[in-house]
């Protein structure tokens, strides 16, 4: 009898172990989300993330679906657009409390930056920075529920799953006082230094508030001007000061391997020239117009740009300097970033601001 009772026993656990491996296979296996490996991109419909680490390095890469497709997290996969999109479930902290679900419940501001916001996951709140993990002027929008770039903070409807950009009819593209930091006061941020102690905030008695002092290598890049244009009116005020007469002030649009810079505002001490070169969609190149600039008594020169109805208009130090109407039409753009005040500019600078679509 012993043997007949082995050979049952075998039989009972192949019977069991063929049922248990049904039962997994009708059940949720874990995937790529439920291990916390995938997730929706923070700004593409039609994108996803995946998590990869190699040696003592970590980091999200990003995904995009196939063709006519959308990311659904609940399916780890993409979609084809005409299905259904499944409404989003609700949390218990939701239901307990009678919320009504709203359009970004598995995100929210994060309290350390408004490039920070936090994903729900499995383990509650995980907090994530849209500028990780490299540095773009990324800001979390709650109202879009994505991380959003460039100065103009709304968002278009989505057509063949790319964001056509709408220029807001008058815009504050960038706001800088620098009376306490180098940071764009209108998005509240700090803007990064190509070399670390090249620049920091000092007191000066021409300057409005504090100023900037700019010395060797001081150059700072724009990132979220990337692709954006000044469109067909715009304005820019800055006020700078030059060390000395050897010096070069520049702000333009111009990265390493680009086209030629929509545009360039630069003045050389040396001669005392103003010059500006912009290059709209209606020209063949560049449009240069200079102008010789008065020395001022204290160093510091004000200028204002306004271009508008084709039309160049140039001052400094409240005196007319170049009166142009060569260019016609908008400004072109790159993917470059902004860069100011030069390379090797030494000198201070003080209330930068740009707008666009504004009537002046």
């Amino acid at each position: 009898m012993y043997p007949i009772q082995q050979i049952c026993s075998v039989c009972t656990v192949l019977v069991l172990t063929a049922v248990t491996a049904q039962n997994i296979q009708g059940n949720d296996v874990l995937n790529e989300c439920s291990r916390g490996l995938r997730r929706p991109h923070p700004t593409q419909e039609n994108g996803f993330q995946i998590f990869v680490r190699n040696g003592w390095r970590s980091q999200w890469l990003d995904r995009q679906c196939p063709q006519y497709q959308i990311y659904d997290q609940k399916l780890c996969g993409c979609m084809e657009v005409h299905q259904p999109r499944p409404e989003p479930r609700q949390t218990n902290f939701q239901v307990e409390n009678n919320r009504q679900v709203d359009d970004c419940p598995f995100h929210r501001r994060g309290a350390n930056g408004p490039s920070t916001y936090e994903r729900l996951g499995e383990d509650g709140w995980i907090q994530e920075d849209c500028n990780w993990p490299f540095y773009t002027g990324l800001i979390w929008d709650q109202d879009n529920c994505r991380c959003e770039w460039g100065p103009n903070p709304s968002f278009p409807e989505i057509i063949d799953h790319s964001n056509v950009f709408v220029p807001a009819t008058c815009l504050l593209m960038l706001n800088m006082t620098f009376d306490d930091a180098i940071k764009d006061e209108g998005r509240d941020l700090w803007l990064k230094k190509n070399v670390k102690d090249s620049s920091h905030i000092i007191s000066d008695p021409g300057a409005i508030g504090n100023a900037a002092q700019f010395y060797g290598e001081s150059n700072i890049a724009v990132p979220y001007f990337k692709g954006n244009s000044f469109g067909t009116r715009f304005k820019v005020a800055f006020r700078f000061k030059p060390c000395d007469d050897q010096q070069e002030f520049k702000i333009d649009k111009v990265c390493d391997g680009g086209k030629n810079p929509p545009f360039e505002f630069t003045y050389t001490a040396w001669d005392n020239i103003f010059t500006v070169a912009m290059d709209t969609l209606n020209s063949n190149g560049p449009i240069i117009e200079s102008c010789p600039v008065s020395r001022t008594n204290n160093g510091w020169y004000n200028v204002v740009i306004v271009y508008q109805d084709n039309f160049l208009d140039v001052k400094i130090n409240d005196v007319p300097c170049i009166g142009s109407d060569k260019f016609i039409g908008e400004l072109k753009t790159t993917d470059c970033p902004m860069n100011f005040p030069g390379s090797s500019y030494c000198g201070m600078l003080d209330e930068f601001y740009i707008t666009r679509g504004c009537q002046y």
